[in-house]
């Protein structure tokens, strides 16, 4: 497999320093572009078209919450398909909420066991989402006694299609869900593309905050 290309974007310098050297470090990480904001990436779009991933830092030190989802905003609007990981300490619900509505793509906490994140982002590779388990565990527990949203139902999916949604939204994984539908894991893929297309959503991560922000 080829390196994982990242672009950081930290306007403190020591953690900069910091994750900078440590992604350089492994082997199936690139990390080669590290910046204290995002103006010179935005400058340069055949740059940010060679990235997998930019992990944006939030600090409340440099900025305010408005100006922070402002900028996730202009720079998904930008660059639609950027996957944009929102990087921070910060893991107050209703601003991970707030992120995602802006146009976040995935959300990675700093304080993520740095054996642990070299692991998350193999997985997201391999079409999954860059979330830190707490994150993950957080939207997971906000859906766990909740119906789908209204405008998700037969006409839009299939009965199978509804299946797979209500599994993942209890946090099953692709080989669960296939065991418990009793199709392969190929057939569980197939499906989640189908739901993907049909809510005009790209990953795990955007399905479940389509029904998180929406709260039902």
């Amino acid at each position: 497999m080829r390196q994982i290309k990242i672009g950081l974007i930290d306007p403190d310098e020591q953690d900069r320093n910091l994750f900078g050297s440590f992604f350089l470090s492994k082997a199936t990480l690139d990390c080669s572009l590290s910046f204290r904001n995002i103006k010179p990436l935005l400058q340069y779009p055949s740059t940010l078209n060679t990235l997998d991933y930019v992990l944006f830092a939030y600090d409340e030190r440099y900025f305010d919450q408005e100006t922070f989802f402002n900028t996730i905003g202009h720079i998904k609007i930008s660059f639609p398909k950027l996957s944009l990981v929102i990087f921070t300490d910060y893991k107050e619900e209703s601003f991970v909420q707030q992120c995602f509505a802006f146009g976040a793509d995935g959300y990675l906490l700093k304080t993520t066991p740095k054996n642990y994140i070299e692991t998350i982002f193999l997985e997201a590779f391999q079409k999954g989402a860059v979330l830190s388990p707490s994150i993950a565990k957080m939207l997971i527990a906000r859906l766990a006694n909740k119906e789908l949203p209204n405008n998700v139902n037969q006409s839009r999916l299939s009965t199978k299609q509804l299946q797979v949604v209500r599994l993942l939204k209890q946090g099953k994984s692709y080989n669960e869900i296939a065991e418990v539908l009793k199709i392969s894991v190929y057939g569980v893929q197939y499906h989640i593309k189908k739901i993907y297309a049909r809510l005009e959503v790209n990953s795990k991560a955007a399905l479940l905050n389509k029904y998180y922000l929406q709260g039902n």
